[in-house]
């Protein structure tokens, strides 16, 4: 009975990706508030734990978090951004004054 239910490494991986799925083009974005109702049908067990109290407010503070982090980082590209053309100009009127 336990060789029918142990799985090799391989199989548990299939299994993993067949449910959640692999290589989406958003895979990158994190919602965990979002991913109990996505699994709901094929993953209930897990669905549950993810509806859990300590889930949920882990997931709620991942998400904020990653906002702030998205805020953050679109800020600093502005002012990164800004910063390189002062340089490119500076560079560009100190050449013009030889």
């Amino acid at each position: 009975m336990l060789s029918e239910i142990a799985m090799t490494n391989e199989e548990l991986i299939e299994q993993a990706e067949a449910t959640i799925g692999s290589g989406q083009t958003d895979d990158y974005v994190l919602t965990p508030t979002e991913h109990a109702a996505a699994l709901e049908s094929k993953a209930p067990a897990l669905c549950k734990i993810l509806r859990g109290s300590q889930a949920r407010t882990a997931g709620r503070e991942y998400e904020r978090k990653d906002s702030d982090a998205r805020k953050a980082q679109l800020l600093f590209r502005k002012i990164a951004g800004k910063a390189n053309w002062a340089v490119f100009v500076t560079a560009c009127l100190s050449v013009g004054n030889r």
